[in-house]
């Protein structure tokens, strides 16, 4: 059991974050980051209808890289089996952000060539984005973002590495999203719990509400909802029919300690 100091000392120096995504490009779901793990240099990564490419030199000394295909229909067909073949191949590190493992890949990337952008600690990264209003799998339309301490590479309090020794709280979910078939358990939360493979359990859902700005909240802000040390917590606005990219926006507020 963790001591009363430490626990004080924990909370005290919590960190207050939000994520919010949108219809629009440049700020859609994340639902794939990755980062080059290799010396040499990255000619391009891009996505198309059914396929990630990824094309790299590899640097003094190591193996051969050159171009890797992953073909969403036979080899790569969820999020979480593209993670984890990109993983494999040790070229490339990948994380699940947005999204949940059990989604789809056809069809479900923004296809185009991927434009590297540098988190705050200077660390590289391609991000494949996704559409809400393109299926996330069969019959779900939907907007996803996630709460974690890792959503970087690296930083001065949360690393890959220490992230299990710490929580994420969710305190309130707002959104605006004009849906083709609002109904229950459509506004959903989910835990994502441990390595390999990430377990994710649903532990919240609300009815859904069509072209108006909702916000729920937990005891008024003075409650929230947390996991175990290393969580994630996903946060998804759903729909069976259709959602619109237009002013559409879900934003998770909450902190890490």
């Amino acid at each position: 059991m963790a001591s009363l100091e430490g626990t004080f000392t924990r909370y005290l120096l919590r960190q207050g974050v939000v994520v919010q995504k949108t219809g629009t490009a440049g700020n859609r779901p994340v639902a794939i980051r990755m980062r080059y793990k290799g010396t040499g240099t990255v000619t391009s990564v891009t996505t198309a209808a059914g396929t990630l490419v990824t094309v790299s030199v590899a640097g003094t000394g190591q193996a051969t890289e050159g171009t890797k295909t992953y073909t969403f229909a036979s080899d790569s067909p969820t999020i979480a089996s593209l993670v984890g073949n990109i993983n494999a191949d040790g070229i490339f590190e990948a994380k699940v952000l947005d999204a949940l493992n059990a989604d789809v890949t056809p069809s479900y990337f923004v296809t185009g060539a991927i434009t590297a952008t540098y988190d705050s600690n200077g660390v590289r990264q391609w991000d494949l984005t996704v559409d809400p209003n393109v299926q996330l799998s069969a019959g779900v339309y939907g907007i996803t973002v996630c709460l974690t301490g890792n959503r970087e590479w690296d930083n001065n309090f949360f690393t890959p590495e220490k992230v299990g020794q710490h929580r994420v709280v969710l305190q309130e979910v707002d959104y605006y999203a004009t849906l083709g078939g609002a109904a229950d358990n459509l506004v959903r939360i989910y835990v994502r719990r441990g390595l390999p493979g990430h377990t994710e359990t649903q532990i919240f859902g609300a009815l859904s509400v069509s072209g108006t700005l909702t916000a729920i909240t937990f005891a008024s802000g003075q409650g929230f909802i947390s996991g175990k040390d290393g969580d994630e917590i996903i946060v998804r606005v759903q729909d069976g029919t259709s959602i619109s990219d237009t002013a559409l926006f879900l934003r998770a507020t909450g902190y890490l300690e």
